[in-house]
C-alpha cells in the first residue's frame, strides 16, 4: 500500500497513530515548501488545520473520510470559499452553496485543503489558459501537468494531497493523471452529481477522481456516487445488480467498507476479454507510448487475460463530433456570465455595453474562441448541417462501442499519444493540435462510458505513460477491478524527483510506511 494513500492515512487515523491535525499539517507544510514551483493551487486554506483539529475523536472509527485532506478543482462550488473556474470573470466570486460531490466528502469527515488550478472554465489541455498562470509537472518543471484538471493532478503527484476531485469533459481527469503518473477515474455519465460544478458542456461533463492508487479512486467513487434531485442528468434507475453492489458498499461504515471493496476489486485477469484498440495506437502515438502499452497487454495475457487487437474505424469521427457538441454547449452555458448576475461587472451606460465590456475583459482568448465557434454552430443557418449531424454521429459511435462490448469486457489503449509536452507546446495556440491531446479520451465522454488512466511505465524521457481502460456503461467497478489487478501486477510509479523531501518530512512525523 502507498504510504501516502487515502486508505493508508485512514488506517493510521483509526488506530490513533496520527491525528487529523497531523495529517493536515503534513500536507500544508508540503504545499508551502514546494507549490510556489508547481502552482497546483489557486487557494490554500490554512483553516484546514483548525477544522481537522475540531473533528470529533469518536468519529474516527466510522466516518469514511475522517481527517482525510482533499483538494478540489476550482470549478467546484464551495460555500464561503472563493471559486474562480480559472477565470478573471469569477476572480472574486464566493458561492453560497457546496457542490454535491464535495458535500458528500465533507459529511464523511474530509477536510478541504484548497482549490486547484485549471484551464479557464476547463477549456484547455495544459492549464495554460488559466487566468492565473499554468501548473508545472512535478516530474519536470519545464513540462505541462496536463489539463484541464492539471492542478488537481499535480497536487496529488507532488504529495500535496492524497486525493483530489476534477471534472472530465473530454479527458480532463485522465489526461493529466497520465502526464503526472497517478490514477484518474471518470465514471459512467450521471453516476456522480454535477450539482455545483461549473460546467463546460453539460452532456459531456462528469466529476472524476484523482488519487495515488486505484483502491483510493474506487473508495472515493463509491462514496460520492448517487442520485441527486438537484442534478437533472443524475441517473434514475440503475441496472439492479450494479445498484445493489453500490448500495451494499455504501451502507458499510469504515473499516468494513474497505474490506468489502477490496474483495470486489481483487478479481485478477483470468477470463477477462480485452480489446486492444488499433486506432488508439495509430498515427500520432509516440513509439515510447506504443511500446509501453503493448508490453502491458502482453503482461496481462501472461496473467490470464484474453487480449485481441480490434479496429474501430468510427473513432475517426470522435474529435470532430466532440468539437461541435462541446463548443455549442459551452457557448450556451457561458451566456449567463453577463456582468449582471455573477462575478466581474465593468460599468457602462447600458446593459448591452456592460455585458460586452464585462465579457471582453473577463474572458480569456480560449473561452472567446469557443464562444465564437459554438455560437456559429447553433446559428439557424448551420444548426442542421453541423449540430444535428454531430448528434447523429455521436449516437452512431455510442452504438458501435456498445456493440463491441457484446464480445469484449473492456477496451484498452494509451491515455495520451505522448508523454507530457513542454509548457508552451501543448497545443493551446492551435485547436487542431489541442484536440490530439484528448484524441484517445474523447470517445468515452461521447458515449458516457466509465474509464480510468493508470500508470504503465515511463517513456525514454523518464516521464510517465498512462494506460486507459474503458468499459460499458455501469461497469465502473469492473473497470476499477481490472485497473486494480494491473496495479497489483506492477509496482506503483515512483514519486517525482523531489518527492523524497516530502517523504523525509513524513518520516520525521512518524507517518511513513
Amino acid at each position: 500500500m502507498d504510504g501516502f494513500s487515502v486508505l493508508a492515512w485512514r488506517s493510521r487515523l483509526a488506530s490513533g497513530e496520527a491525528t487529523p491535525e497531523d495529517v493536515a499539517r503534513h500536507y500544508l507544510e508540503a504545499i508551502a515548501a514546494r507549490d510556489p514551483e508547481i502552482h497546483a493551487f489557486l487557494l490554500v486554506r490554512e483553516e484546514a488545520r483548525e477544522e481537522a483539529r475540531n473533528l470529533r475523536v469518536e468519529d474516527r472509527q466510522t466516518l469514511p473520510f475522517f481527517g482525510i485532506p482533499v483538494a478540489l478543482k476550482d470549478n467546484f462550488l464551495t460555500r464561503g470559499v472563493r471559486t474562480t473556474a480559472g477565470s478573471r470573470i469569477l476572480e472574486t466570486y464566493v458561492p453560497p452553496v457546496d457542490a454535491t460531490a464535495w458535500k458528500h466528502l465533507a459529511l464523511g469527515g474530509a477536510v478541504l485543503l484548497g482549490k486547484t488550478n485549471l484551464d479557464e472554465f476547463a477549456m484547455g489541455v495544459s492549464t495554460e489558459t488559466s487566468a492565473f498562470g499554468p501548473t508545472r509537472n512535478p516530474w519536470d518543471l519545464t513540462r505541462t501537468a496536463g489539463g484541464s484538471s492539471g492542478g488537481s493532478a499535480a497536487a496529488v503527484a507532488a504529495g500535496f494531497t492524497p486525493l483530489a476531485l476534477g471534472s472530465d469533459t473530454g479527458g480532463s481527469v485522465r489526461q493529466p493523471a497520465a502526464y503526472t503518473g497517478i490514477v484518474g477515474f471518470k465514471p459512467t455519465y450521471g453516476l456522480i452529481s454535477r450539482f455545483g460544478l461549473i460546467h463546460m458542456a453539460a452532456s459531456l461533463d462528469t466529476v472524476g477522481v484523482l488519487a495515488n492508487t486505484v483502491a483510493d479512486a474506487a473508495y472515493t467513487f463509491v462514496h460520492i456516487s448517487g442520485s441527486d434531485h438537484k442534478d437533472p442528468t443524475s441517473f434514475g434507475k440503475l441496472p439492479p445488480a450494479f445498484a445493489n453492489q453500490l448500495a451494499e458498499i455504501q451502507r458499510l461504515a469504515y473499516p468494513a467498507r474497505v474490506e468489502r471493496l477490496h474483495a470486489l476489486l481483487s478479481r485478477g485477469f483470468s477470463g477477462v476479454k480485452v480489446a486492444l484498440v488499433r486506432e488508439f495506437l495509430g498515427d500520432g502515438v509516440s513509439p515510447d507510448v506504443r511500446i509501453a502499452i503493448e508490453a502491458a497487454a502482453r503482461r496481462m495475457e501472461e496473467l490470464g487475460a484474453h487480449v485481441e487487437v480490434v479496429s474501430i474505424p468510427e473513432l475517426k469521427l470522435a474529435s470532430a463530433v466532440y468539437a461541435v457538441v462541446m463548443t455549442a454547449e459551452a457557448a450556451s452555458y457561458l451566456g449567463r456570465f453577463d456582468g449582471v448576475r455573477f462575478g466581474l461587472r465593468v460599468p457602462a451606460g447600458d446593459v448591452d455595453t456592460l455585458s460586452t465590456w464585462t465579457r471582453s475583459q473577463g474572458f480569456g482568448w480560449e473561452v472567446k474562441r469557443r464562444i465564437l465557434f459554438g455560437t456559429y454552430v447553433t446559428l439557424s443557418e448551420s444548426f442542421v448541417d453541423l449540430y444535428e449531424r454531430a448528434l447523429r454521429a455521436r449516437r452512431f459511435l455510442a452504438i458501435r462501442l456498445e456493440a463491441l462490448f457484446a464480445d469484449y469486457d473492456l477496451l484498452l489503449g494509451p491515455t495520451t499519444p505522448t508523454t507530457a509536452p513542454a509548457l508552451g507546446a501543448a497545443g493551446d495556440l492551435d485547436p487542431v493540435v489541442e484536440l490530439t491531446q484528448d484524441l484517445l479520451t474523447i470517445p468515452a465522454n461521447l458515449a458516457g462510458l466509465p474509464a480510468v488512466s493508470v500508470p504503465a511505465g515511463r517513456g525514454s524521457d523518464g516521464m510517465p505513460v498512462g494506460l486507459q481502460i474503458v468499459g460499458p456503461r455501469y461497469s465502473d467497478l469492473d473497470v476499477l477491478a481490472f485497473a486494480f489487478s494491473w496495479e497489483e501486477a506492477r509496482p506503483l510509479e515512483a514519486r517525482p524527483p523531489f518527492g523524497g523531501k516530502i517523504m523525509e518530512l513524513s518520516s520525521r512525523e512518524g507517518g511513513n510506511e
